[in-house]
């Protein structure tokens, strides 16, 4: 079955599909922007104003997408980077860092998270690259 004939039959020819979108934006401008467009094509709209409420909200609702206007790239390597100690920075502190950091711009971002990755490691020789990519969509 195509996904054209499944689509009609999940949502009748006439419906619109009732797909989830979790739109997380500390901007309210942008929040009502976004809300009243996707509101227009039936879209069910969740709001987050910030990144840990939207994560909790996206593990919790699951939702079909996700619009954020920060995207956070990175290697394994900032994952599995390690510090003279061999402790590794983890997902878990990744996450942190990037809760933490400062969101006025992706420079900033991108540039906080470097000197905190590279803070961690204190030097330690790694064994794979350490590559962060942040844009604001």
């Amino acid at each position: 079955m195509d996904t054209e004939t499944k689509n009609l039959l999940n949502f009748g020819i006439n419906e619109q599909p009732q797909e989830t979108v979790l739109v997380v934006d500390d901007n309210p401008v942008n929040l009502g922007v976004l809300v009243d467009y996707l509101k227009e094509y039936g879209f069910r709209i969740l709001v987050s104003r910030d990144g840990e409420h939207g994560l909790e909200r996206a593990i919790y609702s699951r939702p079909d997408i996700i619009l954020l206007d920060l995207v956070i790239l990175s290697s394994d390597g900032v994952v599995e980077a390690h510090n003279a100690q061999g402790h590794m920075l983890g997902f878990e502190q990744l996450q942190q860092l990037v809760q933490a950091a400062p969101t006025t711009s992706a420079t900033t971002m991108l540039d906080y998270l470097k000197q905190e990755v590279l803070a961690f490691t204190g030097g330690a020789e790694q064994h794979d690259d350490l590559t962060l990519l942040v844009v604001r969509v």
